[in-house]
Protein backbone atom coordinates (compact mmCIF):
# COMPACT_ATOMS: atom_id res chain seq x y z
CA UNK A 1 0.00 0.00 0.00
CA UNK A 2 3.08 2.17 0.71
CA UNK A 3 4.46 1.56 -2.06
CA UNK A 4 1.16 2.45 -4.67
CA UNK A 5 1.06 5.76 -2.83
CA UNK A 6 4.72 6.14 -3.14
CA UNK A 7 4.36 6.02 -6.91
CA UNK A 8 1.29 8.20 -6.91
CA UNK A 9 2.88 11.01 -5.01
CA UNK A 10 6.21 10.60 -6.92
CA UNK A 11 3.90 10.90 -10.46
CA UNK A 12 1.64 13.46 -9.10
CA UNK A 13 4.82 15.51 -8.06
CA UNK A 14 6.62 14.55 -11.39
CA UNK A 15 3.17 15.93 -13.58
CA UNK A 16 2.77 18.96 -11.95
CA UNK A 17 6.61 19.82 -12.04
CA UNK A 18 6.24 19.32 -15.98
CA UNK A 19 2.87 21.41 -16.01
CA UNK A 20 3.66 24.54 -13.70
CA UNK A 21 6.46 26.01 -15.83
CA UNK A 22 4.29 25.89 -18.52
CA UNK A 23 1.47 27.67 -16.60
CA UNK A 24 3.57 30.14 -15.36
CA UNK A 25 5.19 31.13 -18.86
CA UNK A 26 2.05 32.15 -19.95
CA UNK A 27 0.57 34.36 -17.38
CA UNK A 28 0.55 37.71 -17.65
CA UNK A 29 0.25 38.01 -21.71
CA UNK A 30 -2.31 39.57 -23.90
CA UNK A 31 -4.45 36.36 -23.30
CA UNK A 32 -4.76 36.32 -19.38
CA UNK A 33 -3.64 39.30 -18.29
CA UNK A 34 -2.57 40.71 -14.74
CA UNK A 35 -6.23 42.30 -13.61
CA UNK A 36 -6.53 44.55 -10.67
CA UNK A 37 -9.48 46.61 -9.57
CA UNK A 38 -10.08 49.99 -10.17
CA UNK A 39 -11.70 52.14 -6.94
CA UNK A 40 -14.27 55.06 -7.23
CA UNK A 41 -14.12 56.91 -3.93
CA UNK A 42 -12.10 53.78 -2.39
CA UNK A 43 -15.47 51.47 -2.64
CA UNK A 44 -16.53 51.74 -5.89
CA UNK A 45 -15.41 49.10 -8.26
CA UNK A 46 -15.44 51.61 -11.62
CA UNK A 47 -13.14 49.16 -13.59
CA UNK A 48 -10.09 46.71 -14.08
CA UNK A 49 -6.80 47.30 -14.71
CA UNK A 50 -5.06 44.98 -16.82
CA UNK A 51 -1.39 44.35 -17.51
CA UNK A 52 1.02 42.44 -19.98
CA UNK A 53 4.22 42.93 -21.74
CA UNK A 54 5.35 41.16 -24.57
CA UNK A 55 9.42 41.09 -25.27
CA UNK A 56 9.30 44.93 -25.79
CA UNK A 57 6.30 46.52 -24.59
CA UNK A 58 4.36 46.88 -21.57
CA UNK A 59 0.63 47.20 -21.81
CA UNK A 60 -1.54 48.76 -19.15
CA UNK A 61 -5.56 48.86 -20.15
CA UNK A 62 -7.98 50.85 -18.07
CA UNK A 63 -11.59 49.51 -18.66
CA UNK A 64 -14.43 50.14 -16.78
CA UNK A 65 -17.51 48.57 -15.86
CA UNK A 66 -21.34 49.27 -14.49
CA UNK A 67 -21.48 52.19 -16.79
CA UNK A 68 -18.73 54.04 -15.80
CA UNK A 69 -16.37 56.22 -17.97
CA UNK A 70 -13.06 57.77 -18.11
CA UNK A 71 -12.86 61.35 -18.10
CA UNK A 72 -8.62 61.27 -17.05
CA UNK A 73 -5.87 58.45 -17.02
CA UNK A 74 -3.27 58.79 -15.52
CA UNK A 75 -0.29 56.07 -15.60
CA UNK A 76 3.57 56.15 -13.77
CA UNK A 77 5.61 53.34 -13.82
CA UNK A 78 8.48 53.17 -12.28
CA UNK A 79 11.14 50.89 -10.41
CA UNK A 80 10.16 51.96 -6.82
CA UNK A 81 7.29 53.27 -5.39
CA UNK A 82 9.45 57.10 -4.60
CA UNK A 83 10.25 57.04 -8.87
CA UNK A 84 6.46 57.62 -8.75
CA UNK A 85 6.02 61.75 -8.82
CA UNK A 86 5.27 63.17 -5.11
CA UNK A 87 4.57 65.63 -2.68
CA UNK A 88 4.50 64.87 0.89
CA UNK A 89 4.29 61.35 0.05
CA UNK A 90 1.07 62.00 -1.84
CA UNK A 91 1.03 61.07 -5.42
CA UNK A 92 0.74 63.85 -7.93
CA UNK A 93 -1.45 62.73 -11.05
CA UNK A 94 -1.38 65.58 -13.31
CA UNK A 95 2.92 64.86 -13.23
CA UNK A 96 2.64 61.21 -14.06
CA UNK A 97 4.37 60.09 -17.73
CA UNK A 98 1.58 58.85 -19.45
CA UNK A 99 -1.86 60.89 -19.09
CA UNK A 100 -4.87 61.28 -20.92
CA UNK A 101 -8.17 64.10 -21.08
CA UNK A 102 -11.18 61.51 -22.84
CA UNK A 103 -13.20 64.24 -24.39
CA UNK A 104 -15.74 62.15 -24.89
CA UNK A 105 -15.48 60.01 -21.61
CA UNK A 106 -15.19 56.47 -23.18
CA UNK A 107 -15.01 52.98 -21.74
CA UNK A 108 -11.53 51.63 -22.58
CA UNK A 109 -7.99 52.94 -22.37
CA UNK A 110 -4.80 51.29 -23.12
CA UNK A 111 -1.26 52.77 -22.45
CA UNK A 112 1.58 50.87 -24.82
CA UNK A 113 5.02 51.28 -23.25
CA UNK A 114 8.56 50.59 -24.63
CA UNK A 115 10.45 48.56 -21.92
CA UNK A 116 13.27 49.89 -23.51
CA UNK A 117 12.69 53.74 -23.59
CA UNK A 118 11.36 53.30 -20.15
CA UNK A 119 14.46 51.80 -18.72
CA UNK A 120 12.47 48.45 -17.70
CA UNK A 121 13.81 44.66 -18.13
CA UNK A 122 12.48 41.31 -17.83
CA UNK A 123 12.71 40.87 -14.06
CA UNK A 124 11.80 44.39 -12.60
CA UNK A 125 9.17 44.52 -10.10
CA UNK A 126 7.76 47.67 -10.85
CA UNK A 127 5.45 50.40 -8.70
CA UNK A 128 2.41 51.09 -10.68
CA UNK A 129 -0.02 53.88 -10.20
CA UNK A 130 -2.98 54.00 -12.24
CA UNK A 131 -5.60 56.90 -11.31
CA UNK A 132 -8.47 57.99 -13.43
CA UNK A 133 -10.89 60.44 -12.93
CA UNK A 134 -14.42 58.54 -13.56
CA UNK A 135 -17.87 59.24 -14.33
CA UNK A 136 -20.91 57.49 -13.35
CA UNK A 137 -24.04 59.82 -15.27
CA UNK A 138 -23.35 63.29 -13.39
CA UNK A 139 -21.47 61.82 -10.44
CA UNK A 140 -17.85 62.14 -10.95
CA UNK A 141 -14.84 61.16 -8.74
CA UNK A 142 -11.11 59.96 -8.67
CA UNK A 143 -10.55 55.99 -8.79
CA UNK A 144 -7.20 54.55 -8.34
CA UNK A 145 -6.06 51.25 -9.07
CA UNK A 146 -5.36 48.26 -6.31
CA UNK A 147 -5.88 44.75 -4.77
CA UNK A 148 -6.50 43.74 -1.38
CA UNK A 149 -5.09 44.52 0.37
CA UNK A 150 -3.76 48.07 -1.55
CA UNK A 151 -0.37 49.48 -1.50
CA UNK A 152 -0.64 52.70 -0.32
CA UNK A 153 1.03 55.45 -0.39
CA UNK A 154 2.59 57.60 2.47
CA UNK A 155 1.14 60.88 2.11
CA UNK A 156 -2.48 61.76 3.81
CA UNK A 157 -4.70 61.59 0.76
CA UNK A 158 -6.03 58.15 -0.45
CA UNK A 159 -4.11 57.11 -3.01
CA UNK A 160 -3.30 53.00 -4.05
CA UNK A 161 -0.16 51.47 -6.19
CA UNK A 162 0.01 48.07 -7.23
CA UNK A 163 3.21 45.66 -8.43
CA UNK A 164 3.68 44.18 -11.20
CA UNK A 165 6.58 41.84 -12.31
CA UNK A 166 8.06 42.11 -16.31
CA UNK A 167 8.14 38.29 -17.40
CA UNK A 168 10.94 37.27 -19.55
CA UNK A 169 9.45 36.75 -23.51
CA UNK A 170 12.16 35.43 -25.09
CA UNK A 171 13.93 38.40 -27.95
CA UNK A 172 12.00 40.49 -29.97
CA UNK A 173 11.33 39.78 -33.70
Amino acid sequence: MRKKLLIVVITLALTLGAVLPVVSALANIEADPYEVKLWAAKEHLAGIIEVWNDATELHVTYTTLDGWMLAETHLAVAQSVTGIPQVNGNPVPGQFTWKTEHDPAVFSYEYVINLEDAGLAAGDTLSVAAHAVVILGDWEETAWAANCPPFSFHGSNWAWYFRYTVEERGTPG
